[in-house]
Protein backbone atom coordinates (compact mmCIF):
# COMPACT_ATOMS: atom_id res chain seq x y z
CA UNK A 1 0.00 0.00 0.00
CA UNK A 2 1.20 3.49 -0.79
CA UNK A 3 0.25 5.41 2.35
CA UNK A 4 1.42 8.07 4.78
CA UNK A 5 0.89 8.62 8.49
CA UNK A 6 -0.98 11.81 9.37
CA UNK A 7 -2.46 13.79 12.24
CA UNK A 8 -5.41 15.95 11.23
CA UNK A 9 -6.46 19.32 12.62
CA UNK A 10 -10.09 19.82 13.66
CA UNK A 11 -11.11 20.85 10.12
CA UNK A 12 -9.28 17.94 8.50
CA UNK A 13 -6.05 19.60 7.39
CA UNK A 14 -2.90 17.50 7.87
CA UNK A 15 -0.67 18.82 10.66
CA UNK A 16 2.82 17.65 9.73
CA UNK A 17 4.49 19.33 12.71
CA UNK A 18 2.18 17.50 15.15
CA UNK A 19 2.84 14.21 13.34
CA UNK A 20 6.60 14.76 13.48
CA UNK A 21 6.46 15.61 17.20
CA UNK A 22 4.42 12.49 17.92
CA UNK A 23 6.69 10.31 15.77
CA UNK A 24 9.73 11.41 17.76
CA UNK A 25 8.24 9.71 20.84
CA UNK A 26 7.97 6.38 18.94
CA UNK A 27 5.01 5.14 20.98
CA UNK A 28 1.59 6.20 22.22
CA UNK A 29 1.54 8.48 25.26
CA UNK A 30 -1.19 10.13 27.35
CA UNK A 31 -2.41 13.22 25.53
CA UNK A 32 -1.14 12.07 22.14
CA UNK A 33 -3.22 13.37 19.24
CA UNK A 34 -4.86 10.63 17.17
CA UNK A 35 -2.86 9.54 14.15
CA UNK A 36 -4.16 7.78 11.05
CA UNK A 37 -2.81 6.11 7.95
CA UNK A 38 -3.82 7.90 4.73
CA UNK A 39 -4.03 5.30 1.93
CA UNK A 40 -3.32 6.55 -1.61
CA UNK A 41 -2.72 3.49 -3.74
CA UNK A 42 -2.64 -0.31 -3.61
CA UNK A 43 0.50 -2.08 -4.81
CA UNK A 44 -0.11 -5.72 -3.83
CA UNK A 45 -3.45 -7.54 -3.63
CA UNK A 46 -3.66 -11.01 -2.07
CA UNK A 47 0.06 -11.53 -2.67
CA UNK A 48 -0.08 -10.40 -6.32
CA UNK A 49 1.99 -7.41 -7.47
CA UNK A 50 -0.54 -5.08 -9.13
CA UNK A 51 1.73 -2.10 -9.82
CA UNK A 52 1.26 -2.70 -13.56
CA UNK A 53 -2.53 -2.20 -13.27
CA UNK A 54 -3.90 1.20 -14.38
CA UNK A 55 -4.31 3.69 -11.53
CA UNK A 56 -8.14 3.57 -11.63
CA UNK A 57 -8.18 -0.22 -11.25
CA UNK A 58 -5.73 -0.10 -8.31
CA UNK A 59 -7.79 2.69 -6.71
CA UNK A 60 -11.03 0.66 -7.03
CA UNK A 61 -9.32 -2.37 -5.47
CA UNK A 62 -8.06 -0.21 -2.60
CA UNK A 63 -11.51 1.25 -1.97
CA UNK A 64 -13.07 -2.23 -1.93
CA UNK A 65 -10.36 -3.52 0.41
CA UNK A 66 -10.97 -0.65 2.87
CA UNK A 67 -14.78 -0.86 2.94
CA UNK A 68 -15.97 -1.14 6.52
CA UNK A 69 -12.80 0.32 8.05
CA UNK A 70 -13.97 3.18 10.23
CA UNK A 71 -11.08 4.01 12.55
CA UNK A 72 -7.45 4.89 11.97
CA UNK A 73 -7.42 4.62 8.19
CA UNK A 74 -8.28 7.31 5.63
CA UNK A 75 -9.02 6.52 2.01
CA UNK A 76 -7.61 9.28 -0.20
CA UNK A 77 -10.10 9.58 -3.04
CA UNK A 78 -9.58 10.68 -6.61
CA UNK A 79 -11.28 13.78 -7.99
CA UNK A 80 -12.20 14.87 -11.49
CA UNK A 81 -11.83 18.64 -10.92
CA UNK A 82 -8.17 18.98 -9.96
CA UNK A 83 -8.11 22.74 -10.55
CA UNK A 84 -11.17 23.25 -8.31
CA UNK A 85 -9.63 21.08 -5.61
CA UNK A 86 -6.37 23.01 -5.82
CA UNK A 87 -8.21 26.34 -5.42
CA UNK A 88 -10.13 24.97 -2.41
CA UNK A 89 -6.92 23.73 -0.83
CA UNK A 90 -5.26 27.13 -1.30
CA UNK A 91 -8.31 28.81 0.27
CA UNK A 92 -7.77 26.60 3.35
CA UNK A 93 -4.21 27.87 3.61
CA UNK A 94 -2.64 24.60 2.49
CA UNK A 95 0.26 24.47 0.07
CA UNK A 96 -0.97 22.12 -2.65
CA UNK A 97 -2.05 18.64 -3.72
CA UNK A 98 -0.63 15.31 -4.85
CA UNK A 99 -1.77 14.24 -8.32
CA UNK A 100 -1.48 11.00 -10.29
CA UNK A 101 -2.17 10.80 -14.00
CA UNK A 102 -5.26 8.75 -14.94
CA UNK A 103 -4.31 5.38 -16.40
CA UNK A 104 -0.79 5.53 -14.98
CA UNK A 105 1.06 2.46 -13.78
CA UNK A 106 2.85 2.52 -10.42
CA UNK A 107 6.59 3.00 -10.63
CA UNK A 108 8.81 3.23 -7.58
CA UNK A 109 11.59 5.78 -7.28
CA UNK A 110 11.58 8.91 -9.43
CA UNK A 111 8.13 9.46 -10.91
CA UNK A 112 7.27 10.90 -14.30
CA UNK A 113 3.52 10.11 -14.33
CA UNK A 114 2.58 11.94 -11.14
CA UNK A 115 2.91 15.48 -9.93
CA UNK A 116 3.50 16.59 -6.35
CA UNK A 117 2.25 20.10 -5.85
CA UNK A 118 3.76 21.06 -2.49
CA UNK A 119 1.84 18.94 0.07
CA UNK A 120 -0.74 16.27 0.79
CA UNK A 121 -4.48 16.75 0.55
CA UNK A 122 -6.70 14.18 2.21
CA UNK A 123 -10.32 13.63 1.32
CA UNK A 124 -11.73 11.31 3.95
CA UNK A 125 -13.78 8.28 2.96
CA UNK A 126 -13.55 6.11 6.06
CA UNK A 127 -13.61 8.11 9.28
CA UNK A 128 -13.10 11.71 10.20
CA UNK A 129 -11.72 10.64 13.57
CA UNK A 130 -8.77 8.32 13.95
CA UNK A 131 -7.61 6.51 17.05
CA UNK A 132 -4.23 5.36 18.28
Amino acid sequence: MDAEGVILEDIGRPDFNAFHERALRRRWYRGARPAALAAFDLLVLRGQDIRDWPYEKRKAALQKLLQGVTVGLLYVSAVEDGEGLYQHVRALGMEGIVAKRAGSLYRGGRRTTGVRLRCLVITVWASSRASR
